[in-house]
């Protein structure tokens, strides 16, 4: 009874050390790629946990995150990017705004731009994902948005501009797409969006 005792306790240890090196191991993967101040003087910060599986090409690459307020939250929350990996192209702060674009195999770019509030403070999470990079971002009253120039020739218009509405109580009608031939603000009013050389 003794031996067995001993047997029990010496297989526990073992599991918990596996499972504490497990942590740790996580822990570090994190890698952190962006922090941006939002409007309260929060920070939001990107970060990427690298994924490799050598059985499955398509489930390489980095899994992005948000770090709010020391909790480490999926970036991708909509349900059809939720497992999504690849390879960040490009991060930026702007207008305590934080966007970043990302991309893999397909010709199509996945991103979000990211903000909170400056009236309700809330966190606000646009998705967009098209053939080409945001080059604008626009804020107008309870709106404000990306906007991508319309190289996939998927519409006959020249830009194709995805919205957010604040305020809105139901998810599905604070975000959506809109082809235009003009922009939703006065050009002066663009914020433009600084891209790596060589990317559209």
């Amino acid at each position: 009874m003794k031996r067995l005792f001993y047997y029990i306790t010496i297989l526990l240890f073992i599991v918990n050390l596996t499972e504490n090196n497990s942590f740790a191991n996580s822990r570090q993967q994190y890698h952190s790629v962006l922090s941006c101040k939002m409007t309260s003087g929060n920070q939001i910060t990107l970060k990427v946990l690298h994924i490799t599986d050598n059985k499955d090409y398509f489930s390489n690459g980095d899994k992005p995150f948000f770090e709010i307020n020391r909790k480490i939250n999926l970036a991708f929350t909509n349900s059809i990017r939720d497992d999504f990996v690849g390879e960040i192209y490009f991060a930026q702060c702007i207008k305590e705004t934080l966007i970043f674009a990302m991309g893999q195999v397909s010709p199509y770019l996945s991103g979000i731009a990211i903000r909170q509030n400056p009236i309700t403070h809330q966190y606000e999470r646009l998705y967009f994902a098209e053939k080409a990079l945001p080059h604008w971002l626009y804020f107008k009253n309870n709106e404000w948005g990306v906007i991508i120039p319309n190289i996939g020739y998927e519409t006959d218009k020249k830009y194709l501009v995805y919205t957010f509405k604040s305020g809105k109580n139901q998810p599905e009608l604070q975000q959506k797409m809109i082809p235009m031939n003009h922009f939703p603000v006065p050009k002066k009013d663009l914020i433009r969006i600084l891209l790596p050389k060589g990317m559209q």
